[in-house]
């Protein structure tokens, strides 16, 4: 039942209340008695105690009940509120997991890009060497290596070789840590 309805059930009832006591008294002491208004103020206080005694029990039951109905209203917002409360705290949290994925990712992003880069470098300089060498001289013509070392061709190709397979592995690692997010 709704509030409106319950309210306009519980006024019918009282004033229903009011004019029963009210008519109750009347034919009990002015019809029934044939006694006349009363100048007595304590034949109106005895009237006053009479409806008072009366409606003061419906009055307070109704009081009551908007009371137990006010807490039953506020504990259901509170466990709604409650509810809220934790799904928004789930959200939060899968939020902040995706913040933290989405960082990694960017992070080894970062690093696969450092890691070209460095691979670009060092065969920019391979296919310097590569182009000035001559199998007969490789072994005996020196270069300039990115580090600025002096060093025999064949040596600095065979150690650009090396750093290229290495930085490459390393991609391939961090290649496979990007995909294994995908599957979290």
């Amino acid at each position: 039942m709704s509030t409106k309805t319950q309210l306009q059930v519980m006024g019918t009832i009282l004033v229903l209340a009011i004019i029963g006591v009210v008519g109750a008294y009347y034919l009990r002491f002015g019809h029934c008695m044939n006694l006349g208004a009363a100048t007595d103020p304590g034949d109106w206080g005895a009237f006053g105690d009479y409806i008072g005694g009366l409606l003061n029990p419906l009055i307070s039951l109704f009081a009551f009940y908007w009371l137990g109905s006010s807490v039953r209203l506020q504990v259901q917002q509170i466990d709604d509120s409650a509810e809220t409360m934790k799904q928004t705290a789930l959200h939060q949290k899968k939020q902040a997991e995706l913040e933290l994925q989405s960082q990694e990712l960017a992070t080894i992003n970062l690093e696969l890009t450092a890691i070209q880069n460095e691979i670009n470098y060092h065969q920019s300089f391979l296919v310097t060497w590569l182009e000035q060498s001559d199998p007969e001289t490789a072994h005996t013509k020196t270069v300039i290596t990115p580090g600025a070392h002096p060093m025999l061709l064949i040596d600095a190709i065979k150690a650009a070789t090396a750093k290229i397979e290495g930085r490459r592995t390393l991609q391939h690692s961090l290649i496979e840590a990007a995909k294994a997010y995908r599957h979290r």
